[in-house]
């Protein structure tokens, strides 16, 4: 066995067990409100989802799931707007995430107002 090996091999048993925490035990079972938020807000038609948007605070956790689901929504538009582009140099993966940042920009930028 050679050294680096077996440095490896002892380090493996210095290593100490995983034991759940307080912490870790409670962080996987605060998911379960999101989920069921984000099952409600899977249910609202694109307006509502996107009144209900623009009224949550931009910094909370609601928006952001608010955020995912118009984001799935419309990934359909991003890639046809993207096939549209495929005999160009660019790479695909590229005018993907360009259409990604355009679409989370109209998504923030949308006012119900305007009709």
């Amino acid at each position: 066995m050679s050294f680096s090996l077996d440095i490896l091999v002892r380090a493996q048993h210095l290593r100490p067990a995983f034991r759940p925490t307080e912490m870790t035990m409670t962080k996987a079972t605060s998911t379960a409100p999101a989920l069921g938020y984000r099952a409600e807000l899977g249910r609202l038609t694109d307006d509502e989802l996107l009144v209900r948007f623009r009224a949550l605070p931009r910094d909370s956790h609601e928006r952001a799931i608010a955020c995912e689901i118009l984001v799935e929504r419309y990934e359909r538009l991003v890639r046809s707007c993207v096939r549209q582009y495929r005999g160009s140099p660019e790479p695909v993966e590229d005018l993907m995430q360009v259409g990604y940042v355009g679409l989370l920009k109209a998504i923030n930028n949308f006012d119900p107002s305007f009709g």
